[in-house]
């Protein structure tokens, strides 16, 4: 069963103040996926800035997928390329959130979609969406 999660930074607190949905001033997206059955480590299955962040974001929420707030972490996975695995040096803070993910999921009591929800992006991502 694969794992989804997706994290985000938002942007300047200016435009947060204007904007009750905190949505609109997202500067980067980025989400996972880990099947620990498959996968040696989580994967970057899509990253974007601006508009694209927005749609990662609201494809995340309406999948039920669990979203992260973290600036640091965002702007590291973003200069991934799409289908990279994370690399070793953030094993531990990215399995802190997954942790955090699945005693959600458990909670709530849903399990993980097997389908790519992300797939409809396209070829978005890699380092030139990166947060700056």
């Amino acid at each position: 069963m694969a794992g989804w999660m997706c994290g985000f930074e938002r942007g300047d607190e200016a435009v947060r103040k204007d904007n009750k949905d905190g949505i609109g001033e997202t500067k980067t997206a980025v989400a996972l996926r880990y099947d620990a059955n498959q996968e040696a480590a989580p994967r970057v299955v899509a990253t974007g800035r601006g508009d694209l962040a927005r749609r990662i974001l609201t494809v995340a929420g309406s999948h039920g997928i669990p979203v992260h707030e973290d600036p640091t972490l965002a702007q590291l996975l973003a200069k991934l390329e799409l289908g990279t695995e994370i690399p070793a040096e953030l094993y531990q803070v990215v399995a802190e959130v997954l942790a955090f993910v699945y005693r959600l999921n458990r909670q709530v009591g849903e399990g993980s979609s097997e389908t790519d929800p992300f797939g409809s992006l396209g070829g978005t991502g890699g380092p030139g969406l990166s947060a700056k």
